[in-house]
């Protein structure tokens, strides 16, 4: 049985991620106003919005920018379109502005002079939530707007429609809300944290992912229980948003954060420039956009490096033996190299630097790993089993 085991499982897939310079390149975003968030139409078409009314918009992949005037030099929060023509932006005086031609001209409506900070729409069913905890509900296509309260002190700073039902909104010190009823009336859930809570996506597996300060990652099945953390150990910054593509889920986040999600654990990518990340989107699998503090903005072409997928037989390293008992050994990488071991939800368990090529995995519990090894130019996880 063993021996069938170490065959079935050396043939698993190496994933190997390269520095993330090489993966993203810088863009000219024609600003030097901060990026608060995206959206893409397609891979050519997309609007970025942020600090001080920035609004523009691109035709060509992000090659270069048209500003468009708002009409305002307040913060612009988010953007979420429900159909090509239709869209929608929060804004930090208050304001919810909407077009109807695609993005080329917009038209503001004020809910008060609290922050808004995000929107999501179920059909005609829309929802925004902002500073002081205050929400506001739509089910008229955003014609007219509903103020349902406030749900304490703290901000919210994202909102997601889970299913037709059922909305998520979370903020800070861990406040974590669901609504089954358009957003009239809210239930605290209970986050298991204290961490300020950034940003909402949903992943293909139908959990949600909420990301937050200190570098926290919750996973979350609003329909069958409490979030529980993951990708712990991978950094302690400030997680500013996150998005999730069909196959993989992308965090960023302040001192040139990039965290990526594939194969079922959390892995950091390299990043060479000083940046403090605020927003990122994909228009489509490979196609996507990272932009930041002073307009600083990056695009991938590649998933961010993960499309480039190898076998263990194919690569030119081994490790071995595996199953393992004590140690195991890596072939084909230049030591002295670092490395991280992982379980498979993300968690990192210890890492280190090994000289010759051999790491002592004693202290690990029987079960499955990923083990992250970086060398000088490339950094490559595998799988192995600990008996």
């Amino acid at each position: 049985m063993k021996r069938h085991f170490l065959l079935l499982f050396t043939l698993l897939p190496l994933t190997l991620v390269m520095n993330a310079q090489d993966s993203w390149n810088e863009l000219t975003s024609g600003t030097t106003k901060g990026i608060n968030d995206f959206y893409f139409s397609s891979i050519s078409s997309g609007i970025a919005v942020g600090q001080g009314g920035l609004l523009q918009l691109t035709a060509n992949g992000g090659s270069t920018w048209s500003p468009i005037s708002i009409g305002t030099s307040q913060n612009l929060k988010q953007i979420k379109f429900t159909e090509p023509s239709l869209g929608w932006i929060v804004s930090s005086d208050g304001s919810v502005y909407s077009s109807t031609n695609g993005g080329s001209s917009w038209s503001g409506t004020s809910l008060g002079s609290d922050g808004l900070n995000a929107i999501s729409w179920q059909g005609t069913k829309g929802i925004i939530v902002g500073d002081n905890g205050k929400t506001y509900s739509s089910t008229d296509a955003g014609r007219n707007w509903t103020y349902n309260g406030t749900l304490g002190v703290f901000t919210l700073n994202d909102v997601i429609y889970y299913n037709d039902t059922l909305a998520i909104a979370c903020g800070g010190n861990g406040n974590l809300f669901r609504s089954v009823d358009n957003g009239s009336n809210w239930t605290a859930v209970s986050s298991g944290t204290t961490e300020s809570l950034s940003a909402i996506a949903k992943a293909k597996d139908g959990k949600l992912v909420i990301v937050g300060t200190s570098g926290l990652i919750l996973s979350y099945d609003p329909l069958l229980g409490n979030p529980s953390k993951e990708g712990a150990g991978l950094t302690t910054n400030w997680l500013t948003d996150v998005f999730c593509t069909e196959n993989y889920c992308y965090a960023v986040g302040t001192n040139k954060t990039i965290l990526i999600k594939g194969n079922g654990a959390w892995f950091a990518n390299y990043f060479d420039d000083n940046i403090s990340f605020t927003a990122i989107h994909f228009a489509d699998e490979k196609n996507g956009f990272a932009g930041g503090i002073g307009g600083k903005l990056y695009k991938t072409t590649t998933a961010a490096g993960l499309i480039s997928i190898k076998s263990i037989e194919s690569s030119a390293l081994e490790l071995f033996p595996n199953p393992a008992i004590a140690n195991v050994t890596v072939k084909g990488l230049e030591y002295p190299f670092s490395y991280e071991i992982f379980n498979l939800t993300g968690a990192r368990i210890y890492g280190g630097v090994s000289s010759n090529g051999t790491i002592d995995i004693n202290a690990l519990l029987t079960g499955y790993y990923c083990i992250r090894l970086t060398g000088n130019t490339t950094t490559a996880t595998l799988k192995f089993f600990k008996e």
